[in-house]
């Protein structure tokens, strides 16, 4: 049988179950297939997930149409902080108009100016086709949430902060140690529990957040956490050894896993820029006399204009019981020398260039906690100087110089130019020649600015009567070499050889009330047991017309024959 509903055919089949005469209708289905929307809210992500109080965020939403027929007219609402999952009919914070969504498609909307009025926990929901206009394949699907969203207070929360990082310099030399002091300050209202302080020791790029060993070189961890208010440093040691003529770039992260939820999570990073050197080309096997002056001598010429990091008001604000004399913007000649480090003049300059202040305070050095000498002092010391005029790579103290030298058997009576006089644990210099009274002139690191016009402070040669190095002992450096004959006279000056200089010495010695020789055998040319004119005629011979050389120390005239050292 066939029938027509609205233009259609329709077509009836009998399944010959009723056998009587004429035309039956049995049960009849109608079926139609009807197409509907279906809106849904993906995800709800908000621009700051730790706003302090009065911030402002924005909020993105993405909806997406997965049913099969296009979405018209409808509402999305935002809601801030309900005790419930949102519907149609709860009051909405925030609510946008969508004009058509196609079936399939997915939009952003984006609500601006969100903000909360007092510190809390927000937990915030999306709710797509707010006010029911859509008829939709599903009705149950239109919520997301709650997404939680942290308004907080400044005094309520810690907040890490990286306040300080000095290190020991910032041009080392590639097999120097090099050690940065951190130190992590809690700037917030409440403790800050256990953190952990990374370093990373050379990324060209930032270092990604989250807790990774791997990832850092170092770690620190402050296993008591930090108060309101306090702070506390750490010392990292940098790997020695580089490619030299490289520069690393240094960073710092406290608190890298955010496990401490505090009021700025955006100031836990910092970095340092570090310029590695090659060995300086006076570091050799063997060093000359001449060059351990000269080097000693260096300091005394290097001019430096007082940053203003040495304003003890700025850098060290804390320490009431310290001023610094430097007086910023005047200019000063030779290095600065309080309690300092192992700084030659190029990382001097350079360290001065980045930030580092001249001089050094000997309790603490501004950092707090810190006590003793710092290691990241800018300046040089006396055994620094003397170290680096001796051309050892590493920093020694008076007492381990000792190790790197040979003691005079006939005391500091012998010492020859670039030998060291030595007390342990208290002072040393280096040894360039000797004046009219019996003084000794010295190369010295010290600060002289009670006491010099220029108010300057430096290395220089320094003159003191010799019985000022009595409670000194006189020791030679062991890679300098001997000179030809450590027994022989000649050599007058005690500058380790015979030449035209000790002429010259000796003449000012016999007719101008100049130094005599120490020991005075070394002016005995001739070894006749006495300093005259004659030994003056035997050194011009020896010198300029090839006459003997001068003879040993002759054990006479009350002199005691030693030999050096």
């Amino acid at each position: 049988m066939v029938g027509i509903l609205s233009g259609l055919p329709l077509f009836f089949l009998s399944n010959s179950s009723i056998t009587d005469t004429g035309a039956f209708v049995d049960n009849i289905v109608l079926r139609k297939n009807v197409i509907y929307p279906d809106l849904i809210v993906q995800r709800i992500t908000p621009s700051n997930y730790y706003p302090t109080r009065g911030d402002t965020i924005a909020v993105d939403m993405v909806i997406k149409n997965q049913g099969n027929a296009d979405a018209d007219d409808f509402y999305v609402g935002l809601y801030y902080n309900p005790s419930y999952p949102p519907d149609i009919y709860t009051y909405k914070d925030k609510v946008m108009h969508v004009n058509t969504l196609h079936s399939t498609d997915t939009l952003l909307v984006r609500f601006e100016n969100v903000t909360a009025a007092t510190p809390g926990t927000w937990n915030m929901y999306g709710l797509v086709d707010c006010y029911g206009r859509i008829d939709e394949s599903n009705e149950t699907n239109n919520v997301i949430g709650p997404t939680t969203v942290h308004w907080l207070d400044p005094g309520q929360f810690p907040d890490l902060v990286i306040e300080d990082v000095q290190v020991s310099g910032y041009c080392p030399y590639v097999n120097e140690s090099l050690y940065v002091d951190v130190t992590i300050a809690n700037r917030g209202g409440m403790s800050a529990d256990m953190f952990v302080t990374n370093f990373y020791y050379n990324l060209s790029s930032r270092p990604q957040s989250g807790y990774d060993c791997e990832d850092c070189d170092d770690c620190w961890l402050s296993y008591w956490g930090l108060e309101p208010g306090e702070r506390e440093t750490f010392t990292f040691t940098v790997k020695n050894n580089p490619p030299f003529g490289t520069t690393w770039t240094m960073w710092l992260w406290v608190d890298p896993g955010n496990i401490v939820e505090e009021t700025n999570e955006n100031n836990n990073l910092d970095s340092i820029e570090i310029e590695w050197h090659d060995l300086p080309t006076f570091r050799i096997s063997s060093m000359t006399r001449d060059q351990i002056i000269n080097k000693g001598l260096e300091f005394t010429n290097v001019r430096w204009v007082c940053p203003v990091i040495n304003d003890t008001a700025r850098h060290c604000s804390f320490e009431a019981d310290w001023t610094s004399d430097y007086v910023v913007g005047v200019e000063y000649k030779g290095e600065a020398y309080e309690w300092g480090s192992f700084d030659d003049t190029l990382q001097f300059r350079c360290n001065l260039e980045k930030g580092l202040r001249a001089g050094s305070h000997q309790d603490n050095d501004c950092l707090p906690g810190r006590t003793g000498n710092p290691s990241w002092a800018t300046g040089i010391d006396c055994s620094g100087l003397v170290t680096r005029a001796f051309g050892i790579p590493t920093k020694k103290n008076t007492s381990m110089l000792i190790g790197y030298c040979d003691s005079l058997k006939g005391g500091f009576e012998y010492v020859l130019r670039g030998d060291a006089l030595i007390k342990r644990e208290i002072h040393t210099y280096l040894f360039d020649s000797w004046s009219k009274d019996d003084s000794m002139l010295v190369v010295e690191a010290g600060d002289f600015r009670d006491e010099d016009p220029d108010g300057s402070s430096e290395a220089r040669l320094w003159n003191r009567p010799k019985w000022w190095y009595e409670t000194y002992f006189a020791f030679k450096f062991k890679d300098v070499p001997l000179i030809i004959d450590n027994n022989r006279s000649g050599d007058a000056n005690s500058s380790g050889r015979t030449d035209v200089a000790d002429i010259y010495y000796l003449v000012g010695y016999l007719f101008q009330h100049g130094a005599e020789p120490h020991p005075l055998w070394r002016g005995n040319s001739n070894g006749d047991c006495k300093v005259d004119v004659a030994d003056i005629v035997y050194l011009v011979n020896y010198l300029f017309k090839g006459g003997p050389a001068p003879y040993d120390c002759q054990p006479c005239a009350g002199w005691t024959c030693i030999s050096y050292p």
